[in-house]
């Protein structure tokens, strides 16, 4: 073919190096998720039947596909022979992905390659296979470093990083899995929760236009703030963290927020740990899992979902929360909805005053 064939248009002038980049993410996202199984004898029974019925409803004789080759270069042939290359093209794809996504589910860091895990989605959470193109990532899928993450509006996510911390991504947000301990925000917010970080492993640190953060055994929260002097703000639930850009570096223990502007403008301010602030990245975690578990060992899931801390009347209370192992489930109730339906259950009872949570016996009405 001509490429200059006015038929055709002209074609595409994409930059090299951005091709090689959109290669070596997609080379990454392959090596990421394994060998692919065989698919399955009825799946490519299904492929076949579905290409033939392409072919009659084109008014196509039925041949063996392996004669599809020698079909005339007619006008009718060739639509004919688009016809069944597009039915089995589109058909292979949606078994062979299919089955690939279904048989890479579960959650493992085996390839060096992986910089997270999926571990939640609310909504819909993409991620960039080439410039410009992008598609929906399920739960339980490996993502590799490299890779380019959206959410849109109302969606949230929940991700294991291959270093062991935990990160949620609020709706809007733009971020780029870096490796397995760096993130890049460019858009909307994220939390992270380094408490689970493996020893020896890589430290979190998030990056910004305006600056890197970085963590000293934390829970934290950074946002993109759009508007006339775009701003990084920075909120510290717990520990503290050093905010380093411009040949600067700030730090901002729990309880602060440090913001810094484009202009190099620097503000602080004191934050609660708790409260509406926090209740997306809440949203975004999925409901708490609580089958086989001590009623003490879910309180203190709550204490560090939520912010509150935890405070039993007495040691007698705390020793009889430690020894109740719960059953069931919660369903989709955010953590700080989940306390006050399952203490009554087992027998005792909370009252919230001030971001903290006191747990008492249960009185007899």
């Amino acid at each position: 073919m001509d490429e200059h064939d006015p038929r055709f248009g002209a074609l595409p002038n994409e930059d090299e190096n951005e091709t090689a980049a959109d290669e070596e993410v997609l080379g990454a996202q392959i090596a990421a998720a394994g060998p692919r199984p065989p698919i399955p004898p009825e799946a490519l029974a299904a492929l076949a039947a579905t290409a033939r019925a392409a072919l009659r409803a084109q008014g196509a004789p039925e041949k063996p596909i392996e004669n599809a080759a020698r079909t005339p270069r007619t006008s009718h042939g060739w639509r004919r022979a688009a016809v069944f290359a597009a039915s089995a093209a589109l058909l292979l794809a949606a078994l062979g992905f299919g089955w690939f996504t279904f048989k890479s589910g579960p959650s493992s860091f085996q390839s060096g390659s992986v910089a997270a895990v999926v571990e939640q989605t609310t909504g819909r959470l993409e991620m960039e296979i080439g410039k410009g193109y992008w598609r929906q990532v399920v739960v339980g899928e490996r993502l590799p470093k490299g890779v380019r993450l959206r959410t849109e509006s109302g969606a949230l996510a929940a991700l294991r990083m291959a270093g062991g911390a935990t990160v949620r991504v609020d709706a809007l947000s733009r971020v780029q899995l870096l490796s397995a301990g760096a993130l890049r925000l460019d858009r909307g917010a994220l939390y992270a929760d380094t408490g689970f970080e493996q020893p020896g492993g890589p430290a979190l640190e998030v990056r910004t236009a305006f600056g890197t953060v970085r963590h000293v055994g934390t829970q934290f929260e950074v946002r993109w703030i759009d508007g006339g002097r775009p701003t990084v703000r920075v909120r510290v639930r717990e520990g503290s963290v050093a905010v380093e850009g411009g040949g600067r570096s700030y730090r901002a223990a729990a309880g602060e927020e440090i913001s810094v502007r484009s202009d190099g403008e620097v503000a602080r301010a004191q934050v609660p740990g708790y409260g509406a602030g926090w209740e997306w990245m809440m949203d975004a975690a999925g409901g708490l899992e609580i089958e086989g578990q001590t009623l003490g060992q879910v309180l203190d899931r709550v204490q560090r979902e939520t912010g509150w801390r935890v405070r039993f009347a007495d040691s007698g209370v705390e020793a009889a929360a430690r020894r109740i192992v719960l059953h069931g489930g919660v369903g989709a109730l955010r953590p700080d909805q989940a306390a006050f339906a399952i203490l009554p259950s087992a027998g005792f009872e909370g009252e919230l005053e001030g971001g903290v949570l006191v747990v008492r016996v249960k009185t007899p009405s």
